[in-house]
């Protein structure tokens, strides 16, 4: 009995390695779609990973974030590191708002939607301010209107993907000190032993290629 409960752990185990090493190759891959060439890849990866270990979110929540921003911020004109910085603000700005991981997926998930389709307004709106009245403020703030006027705005399709982008670039030093203050927590230290575990399995799975081997075995 004792071996065949040492059995199962060992390959519940085994299971959850090699789930964690495809959420990675998954992200990786993505990531490769949203940057252009080898460079911008590797800058991208790191840089990310350095922003879910500071503020202590998801790495796969930051990394889908910058997909989709990198699109607008390239459609703008801008170059990688201003996409990296409003990454790093937008995910400050939710981490102020105290929202919940789940609050924080949609709300990270329907702005980047936003953005990438070219306007913020709808339900993409609607969650930025019910998930993040912090984003929304700092929204607010750089382009010097009341909050109340944003919805006004984004019902005139206003909100353009240029216009929130340079708002919030304008806000991200405020973003950064006012998070510099928030205390940190025991769920921010364990998400970010969960993000460096992850990068260890993908190191791990680059260097042996096991997954890929155990995925051509399999089929």
């Amino acid at each position: 009995l004792l071996a065949f409960i040492s059995i199962g752990w060992a390959a519940g185990k085994g299971q959850e390695l090699v789930q964690v090493a495809d959420a990675w190759s998954m992200m990786s891959a993505r990531l490769k779609l949203a940057t252009i060439g080898h460079n911008e890849f590797v800058t991208a990866q790191k840089a990310l990973f350095d922003i879910a270990q500071r503020i202590g979110v998801p790495i796969a929540e930051v990394s889908t974030l910058y997909g989709k921003l990198q699109q607008a911020v390239r459609m703008l004109g801008g170059e990688q590191k201003d996409a990296l910085t409003i990454t790093e603000s937008i995910s400050q700005a939710l981490r102020i708002s105290g929202a919940s991981a789940t609050e924080a997926q949609s709300s990270l998930l329907q702005f980047g939607q936003a953005l990438a389709s070219g306007v913020l307004r709808g339900e993409e709106f609607n969650s930025v301010v019910e998930n993040s009245p912090r984003l929304a403020q700092a929204l607010a703030d750089g382009l010097n209107v009341p909050i109340g006027r944003l919805r006004k705005l984004a019902e005139e399709g206003r909100l353009t993907a240029d216009v929130v982008v340079n708002a919030l670039m304008s806000q991200k030093d405020k973003l950064a000190f006012e998070y510099a203050q928030l205390p940190q927590t025991v769920s921010q230290a364990f998400t970010r032993v969960q993000n460096a575990f992850g990068q260890w399995v993908s190191q791990v799975d680059a260097a042996t290629g096991i997954t890929k081997k155990l995925s051509e075995a399999l089929t």
